[in-house]
């Protein structure tokens, strides 16, 4: 048996046993003491699509003396009298008096006062009756956590938020309570005056005709110009309604204030005609909620055989335009208001959301606190996304409530909306962002212990599920909504935990597609992904490692590849690729190295870990090799410089085996390694040549050279006008002057020409003539380059 209460019997002859005889025979190991019953409640027989033969579910409700025992239920799963599998919850050894006490009357009005109510708050006056049970005081399982209690549901047409009540029995404190609706993603209420409204009875039941509209959402189309849907013909007019009124669908046009409260009772809403066939002007809120209500219960038959959310063939009651921020399950109507942005929440996720809280009710019946409520809402999520990809396939997504307003992300629960926590959803068990439930008594303002919260983990599960995560294979949305589908049927129970959820989807897995099956792997994979560790049913260990090195024989020193290959049905889900060796230590299928400095032969090891399977260890021999593809070139910045100027020495290499090269430059007392090195060239003239020798451990020296030629250069001449010069003075016209221009003015002094003379080819003594024209006789100096020069005064006319 695990930790969590399953026990998976042996498929041998000698560990066979019959459910009955298994209860009977392991009682007290079960924690059945005398005061201890199991009652059936349910029983369920069927044959799994594939199977030639049947199984049976056994549901038993735990009873300590004679009274039910809250969150305590046994499931039995046997195959042609053979059980398979036995889970559930007991709480041994409690020692509660279940004796005295207050009578159901007190406790009855007690639970009305809390709520606010009155016997006019139910149908027809008819107060609900109560029943002892031993209730949990939080989310614990313990013996300390039970009281007994009268437990009553206070549920009507008339209340739009009903709750289970439990009234301690000693005290008459209220214990508890836990909400009988779904209010899966509300904002503030929005308080409109009660108008007087008739109440509208049912017209009379018409055949159904096809009809035709155009949907809220443009998406939805999907490339079609119209939707076809079913509505009834009702003398020349049509309702929304079909099936001889099974599905109705109407607006809640106002609604009516009960306790403070808005509440939306279904027969103060009239029904809704059309004049015509064609519904494409009509509502398309209403018209569009009726369109996916006929989808779902169809999407129900396709994947589950099962006839509408009851088994029974009924439609919830359809109810748009609620006057909340808001969607929600009410126990018998689903209801649609507008989100914060005013966008309608008759979406095609939202709505599946709503119907498959319906569907929850009438299988698992999973709580709305806790955990089983967190599960309630992720399994709701799933639905509403899986009837989004039946209706819209590529064009589907993972968030949920996107066309009207994004509510969460079920492919990354931490991403942080309107509709979440600050901190976004856990994506892990127990992880970032979980909501604590130790010590927690639900109520509203906590999320009822965090079920719109730690949704996350499961729906994050379902992702895996679905895309296959880093390892898996992807499904399509088929698979994993049956495997969901049969967990709710079969295994969950009212209070089951994510544990029990885990287990429950990995059974439905395995009934629906074999214990060896892909699905029911990756179904146990996904919830390892998740923090949820589960050794994968029939693990499948049959892959082998092969390795390889890219290049094969790599060069000392060289970028070298090493990569593992898996062959055979086990590689999916393999978890890590670990290499080791050489002083590596590196994670993943393909890792770059650097090869060993020496030549020789080494030998490096990948490690593979699957869950339930044994370490693979797969080596790789390097063999590697001194490679002396590689040239070398040399080159100057300036191949005739004068004597002692500056240049530099350059030198490159090219081919595939460059690093590792070392260089050293040689010729007329140069030495060093750099490129560019840095020297003057000789003082005398000459032809001067530079070489630079390349090598690599392991392989001959190469070498290559470059020349320069060191001369003086010669004269030189240089003409240069003072007006093309920088200067002082304004250059004007003069036709005296050469080119006709001219720099300075006839009565202006302490004008300046800076004369730059360039391309002097090497230093020597040089003869500089100024030549410049005055009315007068002024007074010029000459400087080079900011040192001393010449200062003379001239005549009143030009002068060399």
């Amino acid at each position: 048996m695990t930790d969590y209460g399953w026990l998976f019997l042996k498929d041998d002859p000698a560990s066979r046993i019959s459910p009955d005889t298994f209860v009977a025979r392991y009682a007290t190991n079960l924690g059945l003491s005398e005061d201890y019953m199991l009652k059936a409640t349910k029983e369920d027989t069927e044959t799994p699509e594939g199977m030639t033969v049947a199984m049976r579910h056994q549901l038993f409700q735990v009873h300590y003396k004679n009274v039910p025992v809250e969150g305590n239920e046994f499931s039995l799963h046997s195959i042609e009298n053979v059980l398979k599998t036995a889970h559930g919850k007991i709480v041994a050894e409690l020692d509660v008096d279940v004796s005295g006490g207050i009578d159901a009357g007190l406790a009855l009005q007690i639970a009305l006062d809390e709520q606010g109510l009155t016997p006019e708050s139910f149908d027809g006056n008819m107060l609900p009756t109560g029943s002892l049970i031993l209730a949990r005081k939080d989310e614990h399982f313990l013996e300390e956590s039970y009281r007994l209690a009268w437990v009553f549901d206070l549920k009507s047409e008339k209340i739009q938020e009903p709750y289970r009540v439990y009234v301690d029995t000693r005290t008459g404190d209220i214990l508890k309570k836990v909400p009988l609706f779904m209010n899966c993603f509300s904002g503030s209420h929005e308080r409109i005056p009660q108008p007087q409204y008739p109440k509208v009875g049912l017209l009379s039941q018409m055949p159904w005709v096809a009809s035709i509209m155009i949907p809220n959402y443009s998406r939805y189309l999907n490339g079609q110009p119209n939707i076809t849907f079913e509505t009834e013909q009702i003398g020349g007019q049509y309702r929304l309604s079909a099936y001889n009124n099974k599905l109705n669908t109407r607006i809640a046009t106002f609604p009516v204030i009960v306790n403070g409260e808005p509440t939306f009772p279904w027969s103060w809403y009239p029904d809704i005609f059309n004049s015509t066939s064609d519904w494409s002007n009509a509502n398309r809120n209403a018209t569009t909620a009726h369109w996916l209500a006929q989808k779902m219960h169809d999407m129900c038959w396709l994947l589950f055989l099962r006839n509408g959310y009851d088994g029974n063939g009924s439609y919830p009651k359809v109810v748009v335009e609620a006057t909340e921020v808001n969607s929600k399950w009410t126990g018998s109507q689903v209801q649609f208001g507008n989100g914060f942005n005013s966008n309608s929440l008759v979406t095609i996720d939202l709505f599946g959301h709503e119907y498959a809280h319906a569907l929850t009710e009438k299988t698992a019946n999973l709580a709305y606190q806790g955990e089983s409520g967190a599960l309630n809402e992720s399994i709701s999520d799933i639905m509403g996304t899986t009837l989004e990809f039946n209706l819209l396939g590529a064009n589907a997504n993972f968030d949920v409530g996107e066309d009207a307003q994004i509510f969460r992300s079920m492919s990354n629960p931490r991403q942080v909306t309107l509709y979440t926590n600050f901190d976004g959803q856990p994506d892990f068990y127990l992880g970032p962002g979980w909501s604590s439930i130790n010590g927690c008594v639900p109520i509203r303002e906590n999320d009822y212990c965090g079920v719109q919260t730690n949704s996350g983990v499961m729906n994050k599960w379902y992702w895996y599920m679905r895309t296959g995560g880093p390892t898996g294979t992807p499904l399509d949305y088929a698979k994993p909504a049956k495997v969901v589908y049969r967990a709710m049927q079969f295994y969950l129970h009212s209070n089951s935990t994510y544990y029990d959820a885990a287990e429950a989807t990995i059974q439905g897995a395995i009934d629906a597609y074999g214990a060896c099956s892909d699905i029911a792997r990756q179904a146990a994979y996904a919830w390892t992904q998740v923090g949820i560790s589960h050794i994968t049913p029939c693990t499948d260990c049959n892959f082998a490692i092969t390795t390889s090195a890219s290049p094969a024989a790599p060069a000392c020193g060289a970028p070298v590849t090493l990569t593992a290959s898996c062959s055979g049905s086990g590689c999916a889900h393999v978890n890590s690729y670990q290499w080791t060796g050489n002083s590596i230590a590196q994670n993943g299928k393909s890792v770059t190295i650097s090869a060993p400095g020496a030549p020789g032969s080494y030998t490096y090891n990948v490690s593979t870990i699957k869950n339930g399977c044994l370490l693979n260890v797969a080596p790789l021999n390097v063999t590697t090799q001194n490679s002396c593809n590689f040239n070398v070139s040399a080159s100057n910045s300036n191949g005739n410089p004068s004597p002692g100027q500056g240049l530099q020495l350059l030198y490159s290499c090219s081919g595939g085996d460059c690093g590792g090269v070392s260089y050293a430059w040689s010729g007329n007392r140069v030495n060093g390694s750099s490129s560019p090195l840095n020297i003057n060239a000789p003082g005398a003239t000459g032809s001067y040549t530079y070489t630079v020798t390349a090598t690599r451990n392991g392989c001959g020296p190469k070498t290559a050279s470059t020349s320069i030629n060191v001369s003086n250069g010669g004269g030189m001449n240089a003409c240069i006008e003072a007006e093309t010069s920088n200067g002082n003075g304004p250059v004007s016209s003069d036709p005296n002057a050469s080119n006709g221009q001219t720099r300075g003015a006839e009565n202006n002094s302490n004008h300046y020409v800076d004369y730059v003379v360039t391309g002097v080819p090497s230093s020597g003594v040089y003869a500089v003539k100024l030549r410049y024209y005055s009315s007068s006789a002024p007074v010029v100096s000459v400087s080079v380059n900011g040192g001393g020069g010449y200062r003379g005064t001239g005549n009143s006319s030009s002068r060399d």
